[in-house]
């Protein structure tokens, strides 16, 4: 598998998926998760091996809450309609995820063919330079507002002596409720 052309392959096999399955590529959900690692992986340095650079098995902050463990970074991007994988990269263990989210967005668009799809991701979304980003491009994107944002802040304060008039646009379900 390390010498096959990955993209090309996962490229054809995704739009073939979506073609044959009729797949909705109207709303993608992406997130990451770390993979940790024991040991030493001496080749996983980001040297190139038989033409390939190779990923970079290092500590990052990994999400296990394990600063003495290496790891890498896998994300993944999936379809609203049944999570059927449409993107997967991995990256080097210290890569933080608000950094991949401009090139992941990039290959979904080229994928769909058009920014006519929405871009749902947590937190690591809700970057300044991420999100102009994405508008900037004709893109639509959901994310969750951290409290460390000035936003939040100013929401918070605002809503204690103003009224805000709120419109319903969906209503959902909780699945783990009964009633």
């Amino acid at each position: 598998m390390f010498d096959t052309d990955r993209a090309s392959l996962m490229t054809e096999i995704v739009l073939k998926a979506v073609r044959e399955f009729g797949l909705k590529m109207d709303q993608l959900h992406n997130d990451s998760t770390s993979i940790t690692f024991h040991g030493g992986y001496e080749d996983a340095n980001g040297d190139k091996k038989r033409g390939k650079v190779t990923l970079i098995i290092a500590r990052g902050h990994n999400k296990d809450h394990r600063p003495d463990l290496k790891q890498l970074v896998f994300d993944l991007t999936v379809t609203s309609d049944g999570a059927v994988p449409i993107h997967y990269k991995g990256y080097d263990g210290n890569r933080t995820d608000d950094t991949t989210h401009i090139e992941n967005w990039d290959t979904l668009r080229e994928l769909k063919g058009s920014p006519d799809f929405i871009y749902v991701a947590d937190s690591k979304l809700c970057v300044s330079e991420t999100m102009r980003y994405i508008e900037g491009e004709d893109g639509f994107f959901i994310t969750v507002m951290p409290r460390t944002r000035s936003e939040d802040k100013w929401f918070r304060e605002h809503i204690i002596d103003n009224k805000v008039s709120w419109d319903e646009v969906c209503r959902v379900q909780d699945p783990r409720k009964k009633e």
